[in-house]
């Protein structure tokens, strides 16, 4: 529900997020017990050595840091046991919440958001989905040695155990450690700017999840990305129309807006094409001064912002799912360039890729 920041007050939304990485640890007890039931042996006969204390707690499962009989480094990440009931006693009580909801927002697409949130959450738990995953990505950046994603080791891989190869970097938000080992912050921010939006905007498919905990830096600088339980992967003609929705606004075209919205999948909820159209105006009068503040860049995550913001507060439409989740990873992305105390130009990187969509 982190991500719905269209439903949901940024206040709510900020503090559902931390689930992603700041959750106390479970006993290791039960952990053992989840490795016992998956691989059909106890950690002491798999690997040579396992940390019982975790590196990272998550809401679905931790991860905990060992070695291999040969020899080889890994991050085991166990699903905690007894997660699916929970899951489906939070998917109940959310189906009552939005239902609740909808009795005072009438046009709110309540099963729309249930069934999404379903369909996310049930990748996410299956961890050999995510491994395929970290593969794909992996293949999108196999020409390019500053970008690297840990292998999965198959072997010792199930739906609820993931082991990858361990990867040692500096978190992307260390600044003190960055600067340390001479790292420039602002090529730091630069690289991963430029990385999610290849991945958006050249491959069509993303890590949706671009929260620090999943970043790490090199020298170099080298990126180390984890976690790929949320991919993403985008219809070509989508990123068409987001390219062309997003020239619409810099030129505060009304016609090419509704046009955009309508084929990047925006949902009419009046019941007529004037939803679109009215949206449009409603887009234009409030982004100028996202835009014109200064004229010769142009804050795309701003406006981002603003088409999430003006939804909430004028339910004429309903945002789509992949619109919604590049916001997020362009929110999560600006907040790290904030984070890094590094000013660079964000609209001279995306520039190129969202032009390439213009004349198609």
């Amino acid at each position: 529900m982190s991500l719905r920041v269209d439903v949901l007050p940024r206040a709510y939304t900020r503090i559902l997020a931390r689930l992603q990485d700041q959750v106390p640890p479970a006993d290791y007890r039960l952990i053992k017990k989840r490795i016992i039931e998956e691989l059909d042996k106890p950690p002491e006969e798999i690997f040579s050595w396992f940390r019982e204390e975790p590196i990272a707690a998550a809401s679905l499962g931790q991860v905990h840091e060992a070695m291999l009989k040969d020899g080889r480094r890994v991050a085991v990440k166990v699903q905690y046991p007894g997660i699916e009931k929970i899951v489906e006693t939070d998917l109940r009580i959310l189906k009552l919440i939005l239902w609740w909801f909808g009795l005072f927002r009438k046009q709110f697409q309540s099963d729309v958001i249930l069934n999404e949130f379903r369909r996310a959450i049930s990748q996410e738990i299956d961890y050999i989905h995510e491994g395929k995953n970290a593969e794909k990505i992996a293949q999108l950046f196999a020409d390019d040695p500053t970008v690297i994603i840990p292998q999965v080791i198959w072997e010792y891989t199930t739906k609820k155990v993931l082991v990858l190869e361990f990867l040692e970097g500096i978190k992307v938000t260390d600044i003190e450690k960055l600067d340390r080992a001479g790292i420039n912050r602002a090529e730091v921010s630069r690289k991963v700017m430029d990385c999610y939006f290849r991945q958006m905007f050249k491959y069509g498919i993303f890590q949706a999840d671009a929260h620090p905990g999943n970043i790490f830096v090199r020298p170099g600088p080298t990126l180390i990305l984890l976690d790929f339980g949320l991919v993403k992967e985008l219809p070509q003609m989508f990123l068409v129309n987001v390219g062309k929705l997003a020239l619409g606004v810099t030129r505060r075209d009304e016609k090419l807006i509704a046009e955009a919205m309508e084929r990047v999948g925006f949902v009419n909820l009046t019941g007529s094409k004037d939803g679109y159209q009215r949206f449009a105006r409603i887009i234009v009068k409030y982004s100028r001064d996202v835009i014109y503040k200064n004229p010769k860049k142009i804050n795309f995550q701003a406006i981002f912002n603003e088409i999430i913001d003006l939804v909430r507060e004028y339910p004429i439409v309903s945002i789509p799912e992949d619109f919604i989740l590049m916001g997020r990873v362009l929110g999560q992305l600006s907040g790290l360039g904030r984070q890094l105390k590094a000013k660079i130009e964000v609209d001279e990187l995306v520039m190129p890729y969202l032009s390439a969509f213009w004349n198609e």
